[in-house]
C-alpha cells in the first residue's frame, strides 16, 4: 500500500515525492509465467553489444543473466532510464535476465506533478496550491500517472515481452479506466473546495496531454 504521502507541499520536491508515494513507484521484480527471468534470445544479432530490457527504468544494483545457458555476474547497466544492458561474455545462442523496474521514469514522474498542477490552473508553482486542493491534486496525480502506464500498456500490445505474465490488453484498460476514476475523483474535490470557498464554481479544468518521445531499442 502506499505511504502517506507529503502533507506541506511547497515546492516542486515535494509534489514529485508526493507523485512516486501516490503512484508506488518502486522497484518491482521482472516476473514472467515461467519465472523471474526475461528472454532478450531474439536481440542477439551480429554486431549488437546492447540489450534492452521490456521494462524500464531498471535497478542497476539488482541483474542477474543468463548467457548460452551459464549464469554470470558480468552485467553492466549503461542507461538504466531505458534499460540497456551489456553482458560478457557475449551471447550467441541465448540470454535472459532478472532485474527489477519500475514503471515511471523521473522524467514522467516529474510531468504527472506538473501536469496535475496544470489541472488544478496552478501550473508549475506548488507554493500556490492551499490545503484545500491537497485531495484534489492527489487524485489528479494519481489520474496522470496511471494514464501513462495505461499507455504504456497498450503500446506494448502488439509486442512480444518474451514471457511477461501480465495480460498487456487488460492491463491497459485497467490503468485507463482507473485514471478516468481518479480524474472524476480529483474534479469532485475540486469543485467541493471551491463551493466551500464560496466561489460558485471552480475554473475551468484544461487537461494536459502528455507526449511520450518513441524510443528506439538498440538492435
Amino acid at each position: 500500500m502506499p505511504q502517506q504521502p507529503v502533507l506541506n507541499i511547497t515546492n516542486m520536491v515535494d509534489a514529485i515525492a508526493a507523485a512516486n508515494i501516490l503512484l508506488d513507484n518502486d522497484f518491482r521484480p521482472f516476473q514472467a509465467a515461467n519465472g523471474p527471468y526475461e528472454m532478450l534470445s531474439s536481440q542477439i544479432k551480429p554486431g549488437v553489444v546492447l540489450f534492452q530490457t521490456g521494462w524500464f527504468p531498471i535497478d542497476v544494483e539488482n541483474i542477474t543473466a543468463v548467457v548460452d545457458d551459464a549464469p554470470t555476474n558480468s552485467v553492466t547497466v549503461v542507461d538504466a532510464d531505458h534499460g540497456l544492458v551489456s553482458v560478457t561474455p557475449m551471447p550467441t545462442r541465448s540470454l535472459s535476465v532478472a532485474y527489477r523496474y519500475k514503471r515511471l521514469t523521473t522524467v514522467e514522474i516529474e510531468q504527472c506533478a506538473v501536469n496535475a498542477l496544470s489541472d488544478l490552473e496552478l501550473y508549475a508553482d506548488p507554493g500556490q496550491l492551499p490545503q484545500g486542493l491537497y485531495a484534489a491534486f492527489f487524485h489528479y496525480l494519481k489520474a496522470e500517472g496511471y494514464s501513462i502506464i495505461a499507455a504504456k500498456y497498450a503500446e506494448q500490445i502488439n509486442v512480444s515481452l518474451r514471457g511477461r505474465s501480465e495480460q498487456r490488453a487488460q492491463m491497459s484498460k485497467a490503468f485507463k479506466d482507473m485514471s478516468d476514476q481518479q480524474y472524476k475523483l480529483g474534479d469532485n474535490a475540486r469543485q467541493m473546495f471551491y463551493k466551500r470557498a464560496g466561489a460558485r464554481e471552480a475554473p475551468s479544468v484544461g487537461r494536459a496531454v502528455i507526449s511520450l518521445t518513441p524510443w528506439a531499442p538498440y538492435r
